[in-house]
């Protein structure tokens, strides 16, 4: 196979999987030889028995899922900013319609990355029938362009990380000077609590 054909296959690749979707549908598990009574009940068709169904367990995010989230959220801070602000203002007062209009801004993002992937699939379905040299080079300027894209957002978004560590390090710092100071006068401070209680017992801590 011709091998920069390969090369921009393997380009596309990373970028369906950079851009993918946050979070994948949560999509039950097919029940095998179940069927659901009228009662709400799951009727195991083999055994004859009725049984309850399981509460899908709803876990928190963790790792990669928190990751991908905070990614998506970012996307559309930089896409939507007039939109991302009127979530950020009805979280406070309304968190309910903060997150169904989050939800929509996800899947909008999401429908868009859908349809982006579906071109650059025709674009590769072409080539594969043409062998067309312009069709490939079409092929890697697109790859070029969505690979820039995504790595000038992993830009901003280590710019935004260093801005939020070196903020935590300020107030860490304060925080740890004022400790310091408080250990330093640490006699003084029990003499002043010992003299306090003494006219206000109520006033301990």
């Amino acid at each position: 196979m011709n091998s920069r054909f390969l090369t921009a296959m393997t380009a596309a690749g990373i970028i369906a999987l950079g851009t993918a979707r946050t979070y994948a549908e949560d999509n039950p598990a097919a029940i095998d030889k179940k069927s659901v009574a009228p009662s709400g009940k799951t009727e195991d068709k083999e055994q004859g028995k009725t049984v309850k169904p399981q509460k899908k367990r709803q876990e928190p995010l963790e790792g990669r899922e928190l990751e991908r989230e905070r990614v998506v959220e970012f996307i559309i801070k930089e896409k939507y900013p007039q939109d991302f602000a009127e979530v950020v203002a009805l979280r406070k007062d309304a968190p309910e319609k903060a997150k169904e209009k989050m939800q929509a801004l996800r899947k909008k993002v999401w429908d868009e990355q859908a349809t982006e992937r579906e071109k650059l699939r025709d674009m590769i379905a072409k080539y594969k029938e043409s062998k067309d040299a312009g069709q490939l080079e079409a092929i890697k300027q697109r790859v070029t362009e969505k690979l820039n894209e995504r790595l000038e957002l992993e830009k901003k978004m280590i710019v935004q990380s260093e801005e939020r560590i070196k903020e935590m390090q300020d107030k860490l710092s304060k925080f740890k000077a004022e400790h310091q100071k408080r250990v330093d006068n640490k006699d003084k401070m029990i003499e002043n609590k010992i003299k306090e209680l003494s006219k206000s017992p109520e006033m301990f801590y």
